[in-house]
């Protein structure tokens, strides 16, 4: 986000469609109309989102759980039909965790979703396929049910091989 512009500014900046060099510098009608436009989408979003009472705030004066989701505000605003996250779930609390797979169930009404994050749970929350990666190797790949059953994503994640249940692991 640019520190120096408020979370309303930071998320139209995100928007598709912006108007042209030329209106915007000399203040035409559609210009002007297009901008209150965009402030006014960008609101409803942050509304939407629970993060309009941070609509004039600068990014740095907030918790780092709300600018993660103005930072998935302004992705937004650029209505895209797929949206990456990056590692959305890391530095936040297990309520914030909580709060971004609502958020994320909200967003795949409108667009596909690519998540990557080490956040077992709310990959497996979110998502109708994951593929786990151990240094680059796809390791499983399937429902969330069939991920969570996977012996190679328990040993991948906990260090030794997972026993099967009725398994003393004695050969």
């Amino acid at each position: 986000m640019w520190p120096s512009l408020t979370v309303l500014e930071n998320v139209v900046a995100g928007a598709a469609r912006r108007p042209s060099f030329g209106a915007a510098l000399f203040g035409g009608r559609s210009s002007m109309r297009m901008e209150r436009q965009l402030v006014q989408e960008a609101g409803e979003l942050l509304s939407e989102l629970g993060i309009a009472q941070a609509a004039s705030a600068y990014p740095r004066s907030l918790p780092y759980g709300v600018q993660k989701r103005v930072s998935i505000a302004r992705a937004l605003m650029a209505r895209p039909s797929l949206l990456l996250l990056d590692e959305p779930a890391s530095g936040l609390s297990q309520r914030e965790v909580s709060e971004l797979a609502q958020l994320v169930a909200g967003v795949r009404q409108t667009a596909a979703l690519a998540i990557v994050d080490h956040n077992v749970d709310l990959v497996t929350e979110v998502s109708d396929r994951v593929v786990v990666l151990n240094f680059g190797r796809v390791i499983a790949s399937g429902t969330p049910q069939e991920i969570r059953a996977d012996p190679n994503v328990a040993e991948a994640y906990l260090g030794e091989p997972a026993v099967a249940q009725g398994d003393s692991g004695d050969a």
